[in-house]
């Protein structure tokens, strides 16, 4: 599901309700979310797809500006 750019004025109101209803603001914002667990995993969520994947690069399409993950191997 795609959602509409809503410019600056809607993503304030919509950073508003993700407080006042104690939600994540990456659920309500369509932001991609990383999360690291030491040298072991990395678990990502809401992102467009994989643009590049090698064992030492990772390149995510994400919905504003870009995303990569380099290291030794990943």
């Amino acid at each position: 599901m795609r959602r509409k750019s809503l410019g600056e004025e809607g993503k304030k109101w919509q950073e508003s309700i993700a407080e006042l209803f104690e939600l994540p603001k990456e659920l309500l914002l369509n932001l991609p979310r990383i999360t690291l667990i030491g040298d072991i995993q990395m678990l990502l969520e809401n992102y467009g797809g994989i643009i590049q994947y090698n064992g030492e690069l990772l390149r995510l399409k994400v919905r504003e500006g870009g995303g990569h993950s380099q290291r030794e191997k990943i």
